[in-house]
């Protein structure tokens, strides 16, 4: 294969979309009372062996937002089995070019958001996961052998034991 066809390929390959990433959530606590508003971190973890272009906005919002509006959504699930419907105003903005950071393999990026904007009202057990997709519909190009991330991901699952409030 001729120089000039390797580097074609390469270049083909770094802008593809489909980089190796994970989604990972953790819990401030494992338990809460009726009422309080549990903190979530949320990472974006390079997994791959080469440099991902990640919107590092993270723009929390229904999943049923306008993706320019939303990077990152929940999916909650309370302990009676139904999903909590995500319930507050958000005045979103539109993702810019200083929003987007290389992340080198091995490295991570994150926020940690507060569950606030859903009604965790029954005591018991509620399962989170979230999920995440740049929802920029014209991100900056990814700078040179650098892979821009994409496609969607999931998080892990954890679990939130919510206790009644005592009087």
């Amino acid at each position: 294969m001729s120089a000039c066809a390797a580097i074609l390929l390469s270049l083909i390959a770094a802008t593809s979309g489909h980089g190796d990433a994970r989604l990972e959530i953790e819990l401030a606590h494992a338990s809460m009372v009726v009422g309080e508003a549990p903190l979530l971190t949320i990472r974006l973890r390079n997994t791959s062996a080469g440099r991902l272009w990640v919107n590092t906005r993270f723009g929390v919002n229904s999943e049923s937002a306008v993706p320019d509006f939303r990077d990152v959504w929940f999916d909650i699930v309370g302990p009676d089995g139904r999903r909590l419907n995500f319930d507050c105003q958000v005045k979103g903005r539109l993702a810019t070019a200083s929003d987007y950071r290389i992340v080198q393999p091995g490295d991570w990026v994150g926020t940690v958001d507060s569950l606030s904007c859903f009604k965790i009202g029954l005591p018991g057990t509620y399962r989170i996961a979230v999920k995440y997709r740049d929802g920029n519909s014209t991100p900056p190009p990814a700078p040179l052998r650098s892979v821009h991330l994409t496609e969607q991901i999931e998080s892990n699952q954890v679990q939130l034991r919510v206790l009644p409030s005592t009087p």
